[in-house]
């Protein structure tokens, strides 16, 4: 079943304030997917919703040639002025699902924050019939995380969440402090979900960092999260006004946020 649209329509609104504000991934997650999947300079690779093109730019610039499929017309846009500068890179506007793509062409599928958009029926299937024998399905998400001790603001904000967005997806995990690279196995992040008719798991790694944002800066990142997006328009102007006042006046205008970027690699069965 695919999610609500106004969540997954939301994301075209300001594909400019998107490109912005949202974290971009560390550059060691790149290496380590390449590393993982083998890639060879010549490999073919499709990418699953790019928004406008965070997650395609350090594999373009890698020399990869790559199909990106991206449903919102505006993102796709903004992703194909971002991406100019690489000739391999193809940005096509449309549905996933929808889109007339080759079988047995690609060696490696991606999705950066996005997969879960797919309809279900057709997450897993769609890739594993445009895969290459033994090609791979990567899945990168972002995590919110704490380090499970002085996180201040996330504690201070949790009524206004609990009051304004209670179904809110920034979930919290524990992390031992310092957010070393190496988490212990009780950690409770885990490998995003494959279906394991169709793929192995063969990899899974967890790339945590800090990130600082003014008040404003983290309003602009505050108003790309779907949930927010799908909000009332006076709800989330009093939910942002809200956030933005305890920022200033507990926080002297800036805070922290724990972010942890997971990789899961599917080998095609």
């Amino acid at each position: 079943m695919p999610l609500p649209i106004a969540l997954r329509e939301g994301f075209g609104q300001q594909p400019e304030l998107y490109d912005k504000a949202r974290p971009r991934y560390p550059e060691a997650l790149f290496d380590t997917l390449i590393e993982q999947t083998g890639l060879e300079q010549d490999a073919k690779l499709l990418e699953i919703g790019p928004g406008p093109g965070i997650a395609t730019r350090p594999l373009a610039e890698r020399g990869f040639s790559i199909t990106a499929v991206e449903r919102s017309p505006a993102m796709a846009a903004t992703a194909r002025r971002r991406l100019a500068p690489y000739p391999k890179v193809k940005v096509i506007t449309g549905a996933f699902e929808e889109a007339k793509l080759p079988d047995n062409n690609f060696d490696l599928v991606f999705a950066a924050t996005s997969l879960h958009w797919v309809n279900e029926a057709e997450r897993f299937s769609k890739p594993h019939r445009l895969l290459k024998q033994a090609g791979h399905l990567a899945i990168i998400n972002t995590n919110y995380l704490t380090d499970g001790h002085g996180d201040r603001f996330y504690e201070a904000s949790k009524p206004i969440y609990e009051h304004y967005a209670p179904k809110t997806n920034m979930n919290q995990v524990n992390l031992t402090p310092g957010l070393q690279e190496d988490l212990p196995a009780r950690q409770e992040l885990v490998p995003s979900r494959v279906d394991p008719e169709l793929f192995k798991q063969t990899f899974f790694k967890v790339f945590p960092f800090y990130k600082s944002f003014r008040t404003r800066e983290y309003l602009d990142w505050f108003s790309t999260l779907s949930t927010n997006l799908a909000l009332p328009a006076g709800t989330r102007r009093r939910f942002f006004g809200e956030m933005a006042e305890l920022i200033e006046e507990d926080f002297g205008g800036q805070i922290s946020w724990h972010f942890g970027m997971s990789l899961t690699i599917a080998e095609r069965l």
